[in-house]
């Protein structure tokens, strides 16, 4: 039996669901190997948001208040499939001289942090629904080999990086968008939606 919001705004014929396989990790270019071409190799990302660390609390006579303290975003992890010739070592080779040239000396921030993006589709139309940018982005560890002759697996690395900050900016507001789209037809349905509410309280 549906709720009273699914009758009266028939949220699942207006939007969509977010399915975890409809995104790209969209990764800076670094030397001469473009990250859009290594950003195919991608099999799996995780990252979070900014939770609350903390929470300060307050005391007025016997009763307490808290409040938002410090807050803390986990690191970004992804992982990639390796193809011959192996892109994906060199291009994080490339990236790790970068930070760490082959005396031992420390780059410049600004020559490798890098802004990478992760870009949400919609599953019809492969339109983006949000965009997550990742600034100040560069990895922190780099590929490691587990080979073995009884296996056939695919061979894969698992890359963590740090970065700065990351934003979120929904451009599905847009009406071109199938997000866009719904709320156009949330506002449309906004006024005769009061009505049907009014009357299904009635009976």
């Amino acid at each position: 039996m549906a709720s009273l919001l699914d009758n009266v705004f028939q949220f699942p014929n207006i939007l969509h669901v977010q399915r975890d396989y409809n995104w790209d990790f969209i990764l800076p270019s670094i030397g001469i190997i473009p990250g859009v071409v290594l950003s195919k190799y991608c099999q799996s990302v995780s990252f979070g948001q900014y939770n609350i660390e903390e929470i300060i609390e307050q005391r007025r006579g016997a009763e307490k208040s808290f409040f938002p303290g410090t807050l803390n975003i986990t690191g970004l992890k992804a992982t990639f499939i390796v193809p011959t010739p192996d892109l994906v070592g060199a291009y994080f080779t490339s990236w790790k001289k970068l930070i760490v040239d082959d005396d031992g000396y420390y780059g410049l921030p600004n020559e490798y942090k890098r802004n990478a993006s992760i870009v949400f589709y919609d599953r019809s139309f492969s339109i983006p629904t949000n965009i997550a940018t990742v600034k100040g982005l560069f990895p922190k560890t780099f590929p490691a080999f587990n080979l073995a002759y009884s296996s056939e697996d695919i061979v894969r690395y698992d890359i963590e990086f740090s970065f700065d900050k990351i934003t979120f900016g929904l451009d599905a507001i847009s009406p071109k968008t199938i997000v866009g789209k719904g709320v156009e037809k949330l506002k449309s349905l906004a006024g005769p939606a009061i009505d049907r509410i009014k009357g299904v309280l009635k009976t």
